[in-house]
């Protein structure tokens, strides 16, 4: 074994006895120092308490870093991760023993010895031998480590076998006595010897170790000796010198002495320095001379001052320390060997005078060393140690200047760790506190990860930064060195951190580093750290070169020595493009630079007007004439030369970047006079460019830039890519350019695409910023917006898009192929071009958008390209400057967006209105008896719940309630990495959260509540994984208690998987109820169910869905493991109702096992996992937390932390399972702590309930006052009072629309001052958690008294229980109590008081319900009158606002429960205004009530007024008015409304059809008489026209009376025809129709032949497609194709509200036998389709007396399951038969009447029926039956039927005789046809229900059918109409009629019989129009 396992392998043993001896030796000492302490009995009782308390959690630590040292031992870790855990490991050993031996010296013998043998000699024992266990093992480890390379005698050997043969080392020759009876003992002793002897082996080494560091220390001091020694004599021989030659010194110059004084420091570093070179008392300064003659001393002292190491003599007066320099060479350099060891070989009098007052004077001018303040930083720790203890240990006399010092250069976090070391002696302090330093700081292993971090955490390197590149390559040389000396470069190396550290250097070198890593891949080597410090350091010198550097050849270092930095700023990727005119933007910049714009250099003073070329100060370089002098040639390479721009002539940026461009005077171009070219100018004939600028001069620009590029005219493409967009749930894509802007931050669309994808969203008011000048903008949120490339192949969610008209860049800034296509590396590059505007702008939060999978880059100052998910994106492109169009030259892209104001507003409106809404939150119209029922989501959740609860191994498991079967999750593992490894860097950078957060995950896995994914599901892909990330947060008033949450909410791609969960109902108790019963017994019980939500488990197949990642055994170094909760975690939307479903559950499924008292307890007296009751008696709450617990453990929930008020009570509870902070307490004589009761104070040892107000600091606005005086916990409204003051304050701001930040001030101010100063008081509130006082006897009388009142600034309710004894002893208690503010609105104050009553009321119901006592009496009290009188009045009718109010006010309470009381007694009156605490804590009235109500109720106040008079100007009460209207009805309604029956209107109108044709026939034959035919053949018979006439009238006479008679016997003999009905239906249809869809037949006929003719969306028969066929409205649909008849596909429509609707529907349920809902649907939509069908028809169902007498609601069972033979597949019809006779019928044969019977048979499977007619009971005719069934339907396989013994009644004679069937028969003749025939059971009706059911519907069509015929039918007849019953029957439908005209038809027996629907006997009507000139006319008319 090497030196260092040896060192390693021993540190347990030895290394931690040596320091416990230093630490107990260092303890001794101060014992004895110290003044011995003599304690009280009570001060030693606590100081025991508090030392027990703290051994048993050192145990409890030790014990939990025991069970994870064996689980790292036993699972094979690294040797070293086991050596530092048990390196922790022995450090809580060491403290358990001391805080032990410490806790033993308070204990007297007795106790002593108890405490001995019942607790630590079992501990003592228990780490002793996990001591041993450790020693094997390493002894083991190290063994494996030794024997590398040889083999191994016995392979596959475990450790825990290697252990085990430790102790047979020795011993191997006697194999044999192992057998024996002493084997073990022997075996024990073996081990012990083997780890004595390793211990021993280790000491020695150990002590050879520390010889050579005592020898190393005793030379290093002695060195040091010899070192001090040679100074002090060097400091006497110059001062003796000095001395001599003080007299002949000059003083030169006083300033420069005092500065050289400033600048002196002695070797002997002190704070308070004292020393100086010379005697500073004297009134002169004297300087040192140089050039001073060399003096010799004649003598000197030699036993000046020396200073040893902490000691220090002197023989003379105190002397001062000169600082000399340590070595002086000939040529008069200073070789500093370093200050803390000097030449001890130099002789003293080998220094000349000069010499050393040479030396003197260089060491005083040498700069004042200093020491950087060390703050706790591991990578700084070598360097402060290193300069402290040169600069300052070595030069200090004692520890206590040390420690003083060390204090002065330390901060931050190191400054604490020293100074909780000062307070000891120096001695102790200093050492202690330099190795408590090194124990934090000086770990190499800490300091190579703090180096690599600061590696890893450095920002990026932009290529245009040559400086920061240059520090990144120092940080590099820094960590190598670092990394290197601790050995830890390798951590460096992983590919992964090489990796990260290369994408921090800047684009261009990463093809360079990848030559680097090909060349060393190639020659079979690894690439190493150094060669990438090698390489970034040797990039740095490049670009840092002073002569040919980036910034070096950026700059001119020439002329003047100006230097101007050019700043590209075209190339930043800027944002939403502002587009400025160079016309517009010139005089901008003019304005702005002011004088400025014409100076270019900048040297000492400003200097302005200085020209380049003449240096001349009267002119501009654009006027110079020396220069316009010279050859244009010449000119432009002297614009060149000097880098200047040729758009102004001035340095620092180009021409293309150019904002003040010069105006020619020449040619009034946009170029300087001085270059312009004569042969340039344009003629006057050639079209100049738009911009002013002639071709010329662009091309001049282009050839003028050269290489420099500074007048460039080109242009910078953008980042511009084609894309598709479609919506989320939309088909359409369409296809646009999107501008990819990282530099904003909210994306914009256009409105022009919005409009073409169909999006809309809500309006919103917005603040865009752009480059500072924020504006605002209208525009619309659109959400759920889908972008993907051409291909549509990859698709992003989009963010929500803000709309706007244009996105201001331009066609121009689209990069194109040609644009790229001269760059070789960008070659194979094709960018796709599409006819479409730029639509979309995307901003940097679309991640997914700007994810790079691969680049190209090129040389420098070459674009670069990044391919995407949506295509390649082209960075920088630079286009020539004849390519960019002129009207786009000379406009700039100023480029910032960010939307400033929609968030904060968005929140504030929020805010503001639930502040609104609470202020109003008593004003809204509801009953009393309102309650939030479960939702449909809820309703899913329980069914969800019960379907998946299972009991197993103790706990309930319950399924994750998706809120779709079918969920799908995206894979989001990529998410939860990153966020697993944001919480490495917590976890590392913060020791104690990541112990704690260690520490919870350990014991989830080890308790079970999580486990490792099995490997077989690990590459689960059903859409059924999801990753949780977490996160830890720690309880605000439990600092020490850290809870991991599982953030369920976090989103992935839109989803999380909270989203897919659904919630639950809220299943948890009232939180006031709970506080409200936990009030009304004298015994008060709290408990808490611990890890309420880890109790209730989750089935294997739903685990995945929970899934997480850890690093095993909680090594951060290793690689993540995927592990799966088994449980609800904390977070979960679901998990609050799982568990406590679960624990309802628990109490329904052990129901009577564990008593009522129990079960009511979990029911009613949890909170979420709180438990708080009260009981009478001490023996029913000991027995009620046993019993309860013992219920909640049923369901595996662990019922802890038990408090009680008794100490008797708590006597009974085992101490484990009390609450945290009185476990240890002694119930005798030491008080029981305050404890939290659903966060209300209770002070457990005076039983009462008060306050602890700790409130934020917040400042003085409207937020901050809502935020402290939300923070005032008070759910029981006990404080409400003082509260209602600051409620009252935010009330007013909020009227006055008080800014939300806004500083209040004046009046507000010291209001809510004065608020702040006396809410601290309210700690001085107690009042009784019980009701009953103490000693208060049996309750004889209960009443609850709740007093109202209001005024105008608020309105309160206070509730007093008054309880009575058996003695007449009367108390009075305050239940609870509310106070608010009045509305925003302002109120009259009888509303005010009305709402105080009717808050009172709603109070008085909540207290009834929650209040387990009984209630003998409520009593509401109010002092206002006007309340009283509303209230008793019974005849006014009142205002909306006072009705609704009286209403729930007399809902909930009678009249004599309501009494009138004085404003003075009324305590609710101390609600309405607010008190101030010192009042509020006097008003006795508030905490007992009115002092009446400890008087008998004849004491009471009494109302004498009369209550039944209102005043007659209350504007309360309505005014009456009386008003009637009549609507006139047309005669055609009146004849609909007359008729109730369908046939007798379609008859009535058909009759008028017929008289109205026969009227028009006469007229028509009247006038056929007038015709002038006629009158010619009359004038020719008769020429006189006297006589003519009267012929023609008695012509007329005769024809008249002719028809009139022919009328009246045609109508006599007519008969109405089914034309005329046809005719009158389609009359009353058009009638009906015209009526209520005259605007919807209007546009159809007008829109007629077009190919979309539709209605108005507002139209009720958009989505019926209507068509106008013949003047008809009809469905349209889709299903005009199917092989159905015209009526059937395209059914006439009628409205709901049509008195012809509900006529129509009456006559088909008629029609149809009264059978249901589905029939009579069936039926109508094969000619019409009614509008709300479905309702109507359930109305007249349900008022139809024939269907209500034989619906009767009869009695039901549960139904049994199905038979075999009614679930058999794929067999015929009439297969399996139910048989059944019914009736009798009496039927008419001859004049005697016979009884017939029916013989049912239906088909078991098909449900189609088939009817014989049976004319006896005998068994032939039931043969006969079953013959001709069988004739008629095909062979039968079996036939069930009654036995016929379990009817009773009317059928007892048909039963009885079935009984006399010769059964024996009936079967040998089925046999014969191969039918099997089985009976029912005798009694056993319910086997035969599905043929009964039947009979049933068999029975009501027949009897209604016959007893509306009143006739009595023969045997035909009846024949008849049993077939026409078996025809309905087979047509009802067997599926639900649908509501889509596109469905199809019903499903039918008929469909399964005849495969068609078939006919029932009826009539089908066939409505046809023809169409006429006045509009549609019945045919045949």
């Amino acid at each position: 074994m090497d030196k260092g396992a040896e060192d390693l392998t021993t540190q347990g043993a030895t290394c931690h006895d040596h320091e416990k001896v230093d630490m107990d030796s260092e303890e001794t000492a101060l014992h004895e120092s110290s003044r011995a302490r003599m304690h009280t009995e009570k001060g030693l009782a606590y100081q025991k308490d508090m030392k027990a308390k703290r051994v048993s959690q050192l145990f409890r630590q030790i014990k939990s870093k025991t069970e994870r040292l064996e689980l790292l031992m036993n699972e094979k870790h690294d040797q070293g991760e086991v050596r530092a855990e048990y390196k922790e490991w022995m450090s809580t050993y060491e403290d358990l023993l001391k805080e032990n031996s410490e806790y033993c010296t308070l204990l007297s013998k007795e106790e002593l010895q108890e405490y001995l043998d019942n607790s630590w000699d079992s501990r003592d024992t228990y780490l002793k031998n996990f001591k041993v266990y450790y020693s094997n093992w390493e002894t083991v480890r190290s063994q494996k480590e030794q024997d590398v390379g040889v083999p191994r005698q016995r392979h596959g050997t475990t450790d825990s076998e290697n252990l085990t043969s430790i102790s047979r080392i020795s011993g191997r020759g006697s194999r044999a006595s192992i057998a024996s009876a002493v084997s073990s003992a022997r075996l024990k002793a073996e081990q012990e010897k083997a780890a004595l002897e390793a211990r021993m082996k280790a000491l020695k080494r150990r002590r050879e170790i520390e010889m050579a560091k005592l020898k190393l220390r005793l030379e290093e001091e002695e060195l040091n000796l010899t070192t001090e020694l040679d100074i002090v004599h060097a400091k006497e021989r110059v001062l003796d010198s000095f001395e001599l030659q003080s007299n002949a010194v000059s003083i030169r110059d006083s300033n420069s002495v005092k500065q050289l004084n400033n600048e002196t420091v002695s070797i002997v570093a002190q704070p308070n320095n004292q020393s100086h070179l010379v005697d500073q008392t004297n009134s002169g300064q004297s300087a040192l001379n140089v050039n001073a003659h060399s003096f010799t001393p004649e003598s000197h002292n030699q036993s000046s001052s020396v200073q040893v190491h902490g000691k220090q003599s002197c023989n003379s007066s105190p002397c001062h320390s000169v600082p000399v320099p340590l070595h002086v060479n000939n040529d008069h350099s200073v070789s500093a060997q370093g200050d803390k060891h000097c030449d001890s070989n130099r002789s003293e009098t080998g220094m000349s005078g000069d010499n050393a007052l040479l030396a003197v004077v260089r060491q005083l001018k040498r700069p004042t060393p200093e020491i950087k303040r060390f703050s706790g930083e591991p990578v700084d720790y070598r360097k402060f140690i290193r300069q402290f203890n040169t600069k300052v240990a070595v030069h200090t006399d004692n520890d206590d200047e040390r420690m003083s010092y060390l204090e002065q250069f330390t901060t931050g976090e190191a400054y604490k760790v020293v100074s909780g070391f000062s307070h000891l002696p120096a001695e102790q302090g200093y050492p202690a506190a330099l190795k408590e330093l090194a124990s934090r700081y000086g770990d190499v292993h800490l300091m190579a990860h703090s180096f690599i971090k600061k590696a890893l955490d450095w920002p990026c390197v932009r290529p245009d930064n040559p400086k920061a590149l240059d520090d990144f390559s120092i940080l590099l040389v820094e960590c190598e060195n670092a990394v290197k000396c601790i050995q830890a470069v390798k951590v460096l190396e992983y590919p992964d951190n090489m990796r990260k550290l290369v994408g921090k250097l800047p684009f261009y070198l990463h093809d360079r580093w990848r030559n680097v890593v090909r060349q060393t891949s190639d020659k079979g080597e690894t690439v190493q750290f150094s060669q990438l410090v090698r390489f970034v350091k040797m990039e740095a010198k490049k670009v840092m070169d002073p002569m040919y550097g980036r910034e070096a050849l950026s700059q001119d270092i020439k002329g003047t020595g100006a230097k101007v930095v050019t700043k590209n700023t075209n190339r930043s990727r800027g944002s939403f493009a502002t587009e400025v005119s160079s016309g517009q933007s010139e005089q901008t910049w003019r304005n702005r630079e002011g004088a400025n714009r014409s100076t270019a250099v900048k040297s000492g003073n400003e200097v302005k007007n200085v020209c380049i070329y003449c240096t001349d100060t009267g002119h501009h370089t654009d006027k110079c004439k020396r220069l316009s002098s010279l050859p244009l040639s010449e000119r432009t390479e002297f614009a060149k030369s000097k880098g200047l721009c040729y758009g102004c002539l001035k340095r620092g940026h180009q021409s293309k970047e150019c904002r003040h461009r010069s105006t020619c005077d020449i040619c009034k171009r946009r170029h300087p006079t001085c270059l312009h070219d004569e042969n340039r100018v344009p003629k006057p004939e050639s079209k100049p460019n738009p911009d002013g600028s002639s071709g010329q001069c662009a091309n001049f620009a282009k050839h003028a830039g050269g290489n420099t590029r500074a007048g460039q005219q080109g242009q910078c493409t953008m980042a511009i890519v084609p894309v598709k967009v479609r919506l989320r749930d939309g088909i359409k894509a369409v296809p646009t350019y999107a501008f990819m802007d990282p530099g904003s931050t909210v994306s914009f669309c256009s409105e022009s695409l919005a409009r073409q994808l169909g999006a809309s969203g809500p309006c919103k008011s917005i603040t865009l910023d752009t480059m500072g000048k924020p504006y605002s903008m209208k525009t619309y949120l659109i959400d759920g917006l889908k972008v993907s490339d051409l291909d549509m192949t990859n698709e992003i969610d989009l963010p929500v898009m803000y709309t706007k008209d244009t996105i201001p860049v331009s066609q121009h800034h689209i990069p194109k192929t040609d644009d790229i296509s001269r760059w070789d590396h960008l070659k194979d590059i094709s960018l796709p071009e599409i006819d479409a505007d730029i639509g979309l702008l995307i901003d940097n939060n679309v991640a997914d958008a700007y994810t790079p999978f691969d680049l190209k880059t090129g040389p420098a100052g070459s674009p670069h390209a990044a391919r995407t998910m949506l295509g390649w994106l082209v960075w920088n492109v630079m286009r020539d400057a004849e390519e960019v169009q002129s009207d786009i030259s000379c406009s700039f892209s100023v480029n910032k967006a960010e939307v400033t104001a929609v968030a904060e507003v968005d929140q504030l409106k929020h805010l503001d209105r639930l502040v609104r809404e609470t202020i109003n939150m008593d004003f809204p119209e509801r009953l009393i008896d309102d309650k939030k029922e479960h939702s449909q989501e809820d309703i899913r959740f329980l069914a969800s719940v019960n379907k998946s609860i299972t009991h197993r191994d103790g706990h309930y498991c319950i399924g994750l309630p998706f809120k779709e079967e079918d969920v799908k999750l995206p894979d989001n593992k990529s998410m939860a990495l990153k966020r697993l490894d944001s919480l490495k860097h917590k976890l590392q950078r913060n020791s104690e959260f990541g112990s704690d957060y260690k520490e919870f995950m350990f014991k989830i896995m080890s308790e079970g509540y999580a486990e490792k994914v099995p490997q077989e599901d690990l590459h689960r892909a059903d859409g059924r994984v999801w990753y949780i990330p977490h996160h830890a947060v720690y309880h605000p008033r439990k600092p020490d208690k850290i809870r991991v949450v599982f953030d369920c909410a976090a989103s992935y791609l839109g989803s999380s998987l909270n989203n897919v969960l659904l919630q639950g109902p809220d299943l948890t108790n009232s939180l006031m109820g709970v506080l409200l019963r936990f009030r009304q017994e004298e015994i008060a019980i709290m408990g808490d169910i611990a890890t309420i939500f880890f109790q209730v488990r989750v089935p294997s197949e739903d685990r995945d869905c929970l899934r997480f990642f850890w690093w095993p055994n909680a090594n951060l170094k290793e690689q993540p493991v995927a592990y799966r909760l088994k449980v609800h975690p904390f977070g979960a939307v679901s998990s609050p109702s799982c568990s406590s479903f679960a624990l309802k559950q628990t109490v329904e499924d052990n129901d009577g096992d564990y008593g009522e008292a129990s079960c009511d307890t979990v029911k009613r007296s949890f909170y979420v996992d709180d438990c708080l009751v009260s009981v009478g008696t001490e023996q029913e709450a000991a027995h009620l937390i046993q019993s309860t617990t013992a219920l909640c453990k049923q369901g595996g929930f662990h019922l802890t932390k038990w408090v009680s008020n008794s100490n008797q009570v708590l006597q009974t509870v085992p101490i484990e399972e009390r609450a945290k902070d009185i476990r240890e307490l002694s119930m005798e004589n030491q008080n029981l702590p305050n404890e939290r009761a659903l966060g209300v104070y209770w002070f457990v040892e005076s039983d009462s309930l008060g306050f602890k107000v700790s409130l934020p600091k917040q400042p003085a606005t409207r937020r901050g006052i809502l935020s402290i005086t939300s923070s005032v916990y008070d759910p029981l409204g006990i404080a409400a009072p003082f509260v209602l003051k600051a409620k009252i304050l935010l009330q007013s701001l909020c009227r006055r629309d008080i800014g939300w930040d806004e500083e209040i001030q004046g009046e507000d101010l010291r209001i809510w001052n004065q608020w702040l100063s006396e809410v601290k008081d309210l700690d001085q509130l107690r009042i009784r958690r019980c009701y009953k006082p103490s000693g208060f006897g049996q309750v004889v009388s209960c009443q609850l008294h709740i007093f109202a009142d209001a005024s105008d600034v608020g309105y309160g309710v206070a509730a007093y229980l008054r309880l009575c004894d058996e003695s007449g002893r009367i108390s009075c208690s305050l239940v609870t109590g509310k106070a608010r503010v009045a509305p925003l609105k302002k109120m009259t104050i009888p509303r005010m008081e009305l709402t105080a009553a009717t808050i009172a009321v709603r109070l008085g119901k909540v207290l009834t319900q929650e209040l387990d006592c009984d209630i003998h009496g409520t009593y509401y009290w109010t002092d206002s009158m006007t309340v009283l009188r509303y209230l008793a009045n019974e005849s006014c009718r009142f205002q909306t606002f006072v009705a609704n109010r009286i209403a729930i006010i007399r809902d909930a309470s009678c009249l004599q429960q309501w009494k009138y009381v004085n404003t003075k007694f009324n305590p609710a009156d101390c609600a309405t205004r607010g008190q101030s605490v010192k009042r509020f804590l006097q008003c006795s009235m508030w905490f007992e009530g009115p002092g009446f109500l400890s008087q008998p109720e004849t004491e009471w106040p009494q109302q004498d007024a009369d209550l039944t008079k209102l005043p007659d100007n209350d504007a309360e009460v309505k005014k009456t008015v009386l008003m009637t209207a009549e609507t006139p009805i047309s005669p055609v309604d009146r004849l609909l409304e007359h008729y109730s029956d369908w046939t007798r209107l379609k008859r009535a109108v058909a009759w008028i059809l017929v008289v109205m044709k026969r009227l028009q026939d006469r007229v028509a034959a009247s006038e056929r008489l007038k015709q002038e035919p006629a009158q010619q053949e009359l004038e020719q018979q008769e020429p006189n026209a006297l006589h003519r006439s009267q012929k023609l009238e008695s012509e007329q006479s005769r024809v008249k009376q002719t028809l009139s008679s022919g009328d009246r016997e045609s109508l006599n003999h007519t008969r109405l025809t089914t034309e005329n009905l046809e005719a009158a239906e389609r009359v009353l249809v058009y009638h009906v129709q015209q009526k209520h869809w005259k605007d919807e037949i209007k546009l159809l006929n007008e829109t007629e032949g077009k190919p979309s003719s539709v209605v108005k969306k507002s139209s009720s028969l958009r989505k019926l497609d209507p068509k106008l066929v013949d003047g008809l409205l009809r469905v349209g649909g889709r299903i005009g194709r199917a092989d159905l008849d015209f009526e059937s596909r395209h059914q006439v429509l009628m409205p709901r509200d049509s008195p012809v609707s509900r006529l129509i529907l009456q006559h088909i349920h008629k029609s149809v036998g009264h059978l249901g809902k589905n029939s009579i649907l069936a039926e109508l939509r094969r000619h019409y389709w009614i509008i709300g069908a479905p309702s109507i028809i359930k109305g007249i169902v349900s008022r139809c007396v024939t269907c209500r007498r034989y619906q009767a609601p009869a009695e039901q069972q549960k139904m049994a399951s199905l038979p075999r033979e009614r679930l058999a597949l794929n067999e015929p019809p009439f297969s399996k038969v139910g048989m059944d006779y019914f009736g009798p019928f009496e039927v008419k044969r001859g004049r005697s009447m016979v009884k017939r019977y029916g013989v049912i048979f239906t088909c078991l499977t098909s449900r189609a029926v088939h009817l014989e007619l049976a004319h006896s009971l005998d068994t032939d005719s039931c043969i006969n039956a079953i013959r001709r069934f069988s004739a008629r339907r095909g062979s039968v396989k079996s036939i069930l039927s009654d036995n016929g013994t379990n009817l009773v009644g009317a059928e007892r004679e048909m039963r009885e005789q079935m009984r006399t069937w010769n059964q024996q028969k009936i079967h040998d003749n089925l046999l014969q046809k191969g039918i099997s025939w089985q009976f029912n059971p005798p009694a056993g009706s319910h086997f035969g229900g599905i043929w009964e059911r039947l009979i049933r519907s068999v029975r009501k069509i027949l009897y209604s059918l016959m007893r509306e015929q009143h006739v009595h039918l023969s045997d035909e007849a009846l024949q008849t109409l049993l077939c026409e019953v078996e025809a309905v029957m087979n047509g009802r439908p067997l599926t639900e009629c649908p509501n889509s005209p596109n469905d199809l038809d019903v499903l039918t027996p008929n469909h399964l019989l005849l495969q068609r629907s078939g006919e029932n006997g009826r009539r089908s009507t066939c409505l046809c129009f023809k169409k006429g000139k006045n509009g549609p006319t019945p045919s045949g008319m």
